[in-house]
């Protein structure tokens, strides 16, 4: 599986090599990890950025995450980056396990302790156990990895979307979700497979 790998720049200094045995430890798993936006940049060396201009490094960081199975967030550094990337892979579906150290306290934004969503794990570590905690967790996420499907809409039922997205208090997808659930509900003649 291709995971997103997310971690504070600002962070590297003190969670480089946390950083860095999280990759190891999911590339050994077998996985395909995106993690060049962060370890082979430098917060103090610009040059070292994947992308120079904001505009193409959003589009080009955002397109990784929507082209990615999981993103695994170390968030023991948070950061206004990450907050919002992690936002962004749940309201595309994105599976997220967000990971933090608890060698300093925990030092998690409370917004995203108070996310109600089977697509995030939250989830405490020291280094002697980072290997089962993401064995376990990503396994537990590729169980209930869903399918990705794109489909067009015109503008009227887009709007209505957003509307009902809005009221809600949901993504546009969770809504759509939603309404296909109760419809397999509701139909007699489906039967599971």
């Amino acid at each position: 599986m291709k995971i997103y790998f997310l971690g504070a720049i600002s962070g590297l200094n003190i969670y480089r090599k946390n950083y860095e045995k999280e990759v190891h430890i999911l590339e050994k798993m077998g996985h395909v990890v995106l993690s060049d936006h962060i370890l082979k940049r430098d917060h103090n060396r610009p040059e070292t950025f994947v992308i120079k201009g904001d505009k193409e490094y959003f589009e080009y960081m955002t397109a990784r995450i929507r082209s990615s199975g999981l993103v695994v967030a170390d968030i023991s550094h948070p950061t206004a980056n990450i907050g919002y990337e992690i936002s962004y892979a749940l309201s595309n579906n994105v599976p997220v396990l967000a990971l933090y150290s608890e060698d300093k306290g925990r030092k998690v934004f409370p917004l995203l302790v108070g996310i109600q969503s089977d697509l995030l794990i939250l989830r405490g570590y020291d280094s002697r156990i980072l290997p089962t905690i993401l064995k376990d967790e990503v396994g537990k996420l590729e169980d209930a990895e869903s399918t990705k499907f794109t489909i067009m809409i015109n503008n009227e039922i887009a709007a209505y979307l957003d509307w009902s997205s809005k009221k809600n208090k949901t993504t546009r997808s969770a809504f759509i979700k939603k309404i296909i659930e109760n419809y397999m509900t509701s139909d007699k003649l489906y039967k599971k497979p």
